[in-house]
C-alpha cells in the first residue's frame, strides 16, 4: 500500500427481524412453500387412504381364496382313502365269506389305516341288511376296534339307505353338521361329515358300503390358520345362511339347535347375505364393514368322481359354503385416523424445519446485501495493489518457470524408477536381502522386515543363514560364500526350526566389470506348504489302494454274513424255547453283527460307504470307553482322567470313535508293558479348545472355529523318529508277526478324517507318546439324521416270490425265511435261468427279489428285462457290495427297491412286505421313492 492511503472501516450491520425488508423476505418464502404443503398433504391422504384400502382388499381376497384351496384341498385325500377301502379285496371277501376267518387280518389293517390318517372319527364296513362287520373308534387319539358284541345295526341311517342304491366308485356325502349320541348332540363338540360308498361285487351287486366319519373340525382350523385374525375375522357358513364357524360359539350350529334357528348371518346382515347368497366370490363395504367372500365346493365330484346322475341332484348343486372374511367399520375408519395423525406429524415437522431454515435464509440475505456493499469497497482497494504487483511478480515468474521445468522432469523420470523398483521388490513374499562383499545388508525388501524384525545396518560379517539366525561366522558350505567364491548360482533347502517350515535358499551373485561380484542377493523362500501338498497325495494314493482292497471284500463277505445270520435265525425258530442251543446261536448272530458293522467301518474308513452320525456329548463316548478298559487295565498302569464340564456337543458315530479311544489305548498300555516296564501312567484329557487360521495352515480342508480335543498320552518307551511319520500307513505295524494287521492306526486315522477333524501325534523316545483329536463342535443348524421306527411285528403274506441270486446257500435260506411266512417262493441261481421262468408265467409271480453281481446277467440288467415284459413289476435288489448302485439308477431302470446284504430275517420280511404294499398305489413304469440301503417301513400294516 502507497503510503497515504487509508483503508476503508467497515463492519455490517446487526439484523433485526423487526425491520420491514425482514418481514418481506420471510412472507416471501413461507406463504407459497405452506400452500404447496397443504395441497400436497391433501393429495397424500387420498392416495394413502385408497392404497391401503386397496391392500385391505387385495389381501381379504387372498385369504378367502386361500381358505377355499385349503378346504378343498383337505379331501383330496378323503375320497381316495374311501375308494381304496371299498375296492379293497378283503373287504369284498369278508362280506362274501365267513367274517371271522379273515377278520383279524382286516381289523389290524384299519386300525393301522386308522392311526396314521387321524382323520375319522369311525371307518365302518356295514353289510346288505344295515349289520355293522367290523368298525374303528378314533377316541384320546388311539384308535380301537369294537366288539362284535357292540356292533350296532345301522338299517335306517338316512347314509346308509341312500348309499345302497348307488353305483361303483359313486360317493353319497352327508351334511356338515354335529355329532349326535343317542338323539342327543354329543360334547364337546364334534363338527361331521359322514362319507359313504357301496361295496359291490363283480357283477355289480350291492353287497355292502364302506362309511368314513370325517373330522369337520380340521376344516375350520386349517382356514382360521390362514386368516389374520388380528384384521379380520372368518366365518364359515352353509348355504343356508347358518354359521358353521361364527363370531362366536353361541351363534354356530342354529340349524341343530331349535332354540337358535334365528341365529344365522341372514338374520344378522340381511342385506349383506342377499349380495354373498346371489354371488360366488366377490367383496364389498357395507355400513358394517368390508365383506370379502368366496363359494367352497368341496364335494364338487366331477372333476375325480362319479356321482349317480339321478340321485340328490339338486342336493348336490346346492351343497356349497361361503368363506368370509369381515372387518368391522370400526377398523376401516382407525385406518384414516391413523393415516390423518401420521401426516399432521410429518407436516408439524416440516413446517417448523421449513421456518427454521426461512429464518436462516433470510438472515443469510441480509448480510449477503451488507457483504456486498463492503465487497465493491475492498475490490476497488484490491484492484490498485493488483496492478502495482504485477509487474513485478510477472519478471520473477518467467524467470523461475524454465528452472521449474527443467528440474521436474528430472526429478519425475528419477522418482517413477525408483519408485517401479521399490514396489516390484516389496511386493515379493519371499525374503530377499541384498549383500554387498562383505556380506553387509544393504537392502531388504517388506516380506523380511515384517517376518525377520531386522534392523538395517545392524548386521555385518554375517554368513548366509544371517536372515534366520543372526550372526554365527563364516561356513565354506555357506550358499552364500559359494555364490561369491565360484560366481555361481547356488541353492539349498532344508528344515529351519526358527520358522518352523521347509525353506529353500538361493545365493545369486550381482556381476561386476571383469566378470567379478560385487554383491550377492539372497532369497529364502518358505517351501512347507508345497512339500505338505505332496505329502498328502502320496498319502491319498495309498488310502487309495486299501480303499479299493476293502471294497473287492466286502461283496463276498457280506454274502457269507448272509448266509451264516439267516441259518442261525431259522435255527432258533425251530428250536423249542428252552433249548440251551438257542444260546449258541444267540452268540453266533451277534458276532455276526459285530462282522457286519466291521465291513461297514472298513468301507467308511476307505470312503467306501458313509456312516450316520449324530449329536452325541463326548463325555457319555470317553466314559464308556474308559469303564470297558478298566475291567482288563493292568494293576501296575494308572489311568488318570482329566474330563472338561463344559463341552458342547458334535456330530460323530459312537461306535467309530469308541473303535479310535480303545484302539489308542490299547496301544498305549502296550507300549508300556510290552518291552518289560514294570508300571506305567496313561492319562487320558478332553477339553474344548479354538484352532485359528495359523493352527491350520496345511489343513486346507478344515476350518478355524471351537474344536472337541481328545489327548491321550503314555509313559512308555516312545516311538523312534525314523517310523513317526509312518505309522498312520495301511499294513505298518511295529509289532511281530502274528500280533497284529497294521490296521489299526490306519483305521484310527481314516476314522478322523471321516468326521472333518484331524489327529496329531508327539512323541520322544523315553518320554512315551501323545496322540492329540480334533473333532469339531456341532453347528446350531446341524440335526440329527432321521432314524426310522416300526413295530417288532411278523410281516407275512401269501404271494409269490421269484428269487435269484447265484449263491445256492442264500437262496436256500431265503426260501425257508419266507415260506415260513407263508409266501409261495421260486427260486433260481440263475438270472438267464430265472429270465426263462418269469418268460412263461409271467403274471404268476407277485414279486421278484435279484442279487445284483451274478456271472451271466447282472441283477440290473434282468431287472430291466422283466420290467419290459411287465412294467409294474416290483423288483428288490440285493447285493453285498457294488459302487454301481446309485438311486439315479435305480429309478433309470425303474427298480422299486434296493437293499445292502446282509439282512436280518425280520429286515428281509419288513422290506418284501413294504413293497408289496406300496406296490398297490404305484404308478406304472415309475420307480417307487425307495433306493436306500435300508428298508423303507410303510406307515400301515401289509
Amino acid at each position: 500500500m502507497k503510503p497515504g492511503r487509508e483503508q476503508p472501516q467497515s463492519s455490517p450491520p446487526a439484523v433485526s427481524f423487526t425491520d420491514s425488508r425482514t418481514i418481506v423476505y420471510l412472507l416471501t418464502l413461507l406463504l407459497p412453500v405452506f400452500s404447496l404443503l397443504a395441497l400436497l398433504t391433501f393429495y397424500l391422504y387420498q392416495q394413502e387412504a385408497k392404497s391401503q384400502i386397496r391392500v385391505l382388499s387385495a389381501m381379504e381376497e387372498h385369504h378367502a381364496q386361500q381358505i377355499a384351496n385349503t378346504i378343498e384341498k383337505n379331501f383330496d385325500s378323503v375320497f381316495s382313502d374311501l375308494l381304496y377301502l371299498a375296492n379293497q379285496k378283503h373287504a369284498l371277501q369278508l362280506l362274501t365269506e365267513e367274517p371271522t376267518i379273515l377278520r383279524g387280518e382286516i381289523e389290524t389293517d384299519y386300525l393301522l389305516f386308522s392311526r396314521s390318517k387321524k382323520l375319522y372319527d369311525q371307518v365302518r364296513i356295514i353289510d346288505r341288511a344295515g349289520q355293522e362287520i367290523i368298525r374303528v373308534n378314533y377316541n384320546a387319539g388311539e384308535p380301537a376296534i369294537v366288539p362284535p358284541a357292540k356292533l350296532q345295526t345301522k338299517t335306517h341311517r338316512y347314509y346308509v339307505e341312500e348309499c345302497k342304491n348307488l353305483g361303483r366308485n359313486a360317493i353319497y356325502l352327508s351334511p356338515f353338521d354335529l355329532n349326535i349320541e343317542n338323539r342327543q348332540i354329543e360334547l364337546p363338540r364334534k363338527p361331521m361329515i359322514r362319507l359313504c360308498t357301496p361295496v359291490l361285487s363283480e357283477a355289480n351287486e350291492p353287497l355292502g358300503v364302506v362309511v368314513l366319519n370325517y373330522f369337520g373340525q380340521k376344516i375350520i382350523d386349517d382356514a382360521l390358520a390362514v386368516v389374520d385374525i388380528a384384521t379380520a375375522s372368518f366365518w364359515l357358513v352353509n348355504a343356508q345362511g347358518y354359521w358353521l364357524k361364527g363370531r362366536h360359539p353361541g351363534e354356530e350350529w342354529g340349524f341343530m339347535h331349535p332354540k337358535r334357528k334365528q341365529q344365522s348371518i341372514a338374520d344378522s346382515f340381511p342385506e349383506e347375505w342377499q349380495s354373498i347368497s346371489t354371488q360366488d366370490t366377490g367383496q364389498f363395504i357395507s355400513p358394517a364393514g368390508m365383506f370379502t367372500f368366496t363359494t367352497i365346493t368341496p364335494f364338487d365330484l366331477s372333476k375325480k368322481f362319479v356321482l349317480k346322475k339321478d340321485l340328490h341332484t339338486t342336493y348336490a348343486s346346492n351343497y356349497k359354503w361361503k368363506a368370509i372374511t369381515h372387518i368391522p367399520r370400526e377398523k376401516l375408519a382407525g385406518i384414516s385416523q391413523m393415516i390423518l395423525q401420521r401426516l399432521f406429524l410429518i407436516d408439524l415437522f416440516v413446517a417448523l424445519a421449513l421456518l427454521a431454515g426461512a429464518l436462516l435464509l433470510t438472515r443469510t440475505r441480509i448480510r449477503r446485501d451488507q457483504a456486498l456493499e463492503t465487497l465493491k469497497l475492498a475490490r476497488a482497494e484490491l484492484e490498485t495493489r493488483v496492478s502495482e504487483r504485477t509487474e513485478t511478480l510477472s519478471e520473477t515468474i518467467s524467470s523461475l518457470k524454465k528452472e521449474v521445468v527443467k528440474r521436474g522432469k528430472a526429478e519425475t523420470q528419477a522418482h517413477k524408477a525408483k519408485q517401479i523398483w521399490e514396489e516390484t521388490f516389496n511386493c515379493l513374499t519371499d525374503l530377499i536381502t541384498i549383500h554387498d562383499p562383505q556380506m553387509d545388508i544393504s537392502q531388504a525388501n517388506v516380506a523380511t522386515f515384517e517376518k525377520l524384525d531386522l534392523i538395517l545396518g545392524h548386521q555385518s560379517n554375517c554368513d548366509c543363514r544371517l536372515s534366520l539366525q543372526g550372526c554365527i561366522g563364516e561356513h565354506e558350505i555357506c550358499p552364500a560364500i559359494i555364490a561369491l567364491r565360484e560366481n555361481t548360482i547356488v541353492r539349498r533347502e532344508f528344515y529351519e526350526p526358527t520358522l518352523n517350515a521347509q525353506i529353500e535358499i538361493r545365493a545369486i551373485p550381482i556381476p561386476g566389470k571383469d566378470n567379478r561380484p560385487t554383491g550377492l542377493v539372497h532369497v529364502t523362500r518358505d517351501i512347507s506348504e508345497l512339500r505338505t501338498l505332496e505329502e498328502q497325495i502320496h498319502q491319498t494314493h495309498k488310502m487309495e489302494a486299501i480303499g479299493t482292497l476293502a471294497g473287492g471284500i466286502a461283496h463276498d463277505f457280506n454274502n457269507i454274513l448272509s448266509i451264516m445270520i439267516g441259518n442261525a435265525e431259522m435255527g432258533q425258530l425251530k428250536l423249542p424255547v428252552d433249548s440251551p442251543v438257542k444260546k449258541h446261536l444267540k452268540n453266533l448272530l451277534q458276532a455276526c453283527d459285530r462282522a457286519k458293522n466291521l465291513v461297514g467301518q472298513i468301507l467308511s474308513f476307505s470312503r467306501k460307504e458313509g456312516s450316520e452320525y449324530q449329536r452325541l456329548d463326548p463325555r457319555t463316548v470317553i466314559t464308556d470307553s474308559t469303564d470297558l478298559l478298566c475291567s482288563t487295565l493292568p494293576s501296575s498302569i494308572k489311568l488318570e482322567l482329566e474330563i472338561a464340564d463344559d463341552l458342547d456337543q458334535i456330530n460323530a458315530n459312537a461306535t467309530q470313535l469308541h473303535q479310535v479311544l480303545m484302539n489308542l489305548m490299547t496301544n498305549a498300555i502296550q507300549s508300556m508293558t510290552h518291552k518289560g516296564l514294570t508300571k506305567g501312567n496313561l492319562n487320558l484329557r478332553v477339553v474344548q479348545t479354538t484352532l485359528t487360521p495359523a493352527d491350520l495352515h496345511h489343513r486346507p480342508r478344515m476350518s478355524a472355529g471351537d474344536y472337541i480335543q481328545i489327548s491321550v498320552a503314555d509313559s512308555g518307551n516312545g516311538i523312534p523318529p525314523e517310523i513317526l511319520e509312518r505309522i498312520f500307513d495301511p499294513f505298518f505295524t511295529t509289532k511281530d508277526v502274528g500280533e497284529g494287521t497294521g490296521l489299526g492306526l490306519s483305521l484310527v486315522h481314516g476314522i478322523i478324517e471321516g468326521h472333518d477333524g484331524m489327529i496329531t501325534v508327539d512323541s520322544a523316545i523315553g518320554e512315551g507318546t501323545r496322540f492329540d483329536i480334533y473333532l469339531p463342535v456341532a453347528r446350531q443348524n446341524d440335526s440329527e439324521p432321521e432314524k426310522i421306527a416300526y413295530e417288532d411285528a411278523e410281516f407275512r403274506g401269501s404271494e409269490h416270490i421269484l428269487w435269484v441270486d447265484d449263491e445256492v446257500n442264500i437262496v436256500d435260506i431265503g426260501r425257508s425265511i419266507l415260506e415260513e411266512a407263508g409266501y409261495r417262493v421260486t427260486t433260481s441261481t440263475s438270472s438267464v435261468e430265472a429270465q426263462m421262468l418269469f418268460a412263461e408265467h409271467p403274471d404268476e409271480y407277485d414279486l421278484v427279489i435279484t442279487d445284483m453281481t451274478m456271472p451271466e446277467c447282472t441283477g440290473a440288467e434282468l431287472a430291466k428285462k422283466l420290467l419290459a415284459t411287465r412294467p409294474t413289476l416290483p423288483i428288490i435288489l440285493c447285493t453285498g457290495y457294488s459302487s454301481a448302485i446309485t438311486t439315479k439308477r435305480l429309478e433309470e431302470i425303474g427298480i422299486f427297491s434296493y437293499y445292502q446284504k446282509p439282512l436280518t430275517r425280520q429286515e428281509i420280511l419288513l422290506t418284501v412286505r413294504t413293497a408289496l404294499q406300496n406296490h398297490l398305489t404305484r404308478q406304472p413304469g415309475r420307480p417307487s421313492d425307495q433306493g436306500s440301503t435300508t428298508p423303507q417301513v410303510s406307515s400301515q400294516k401289509g
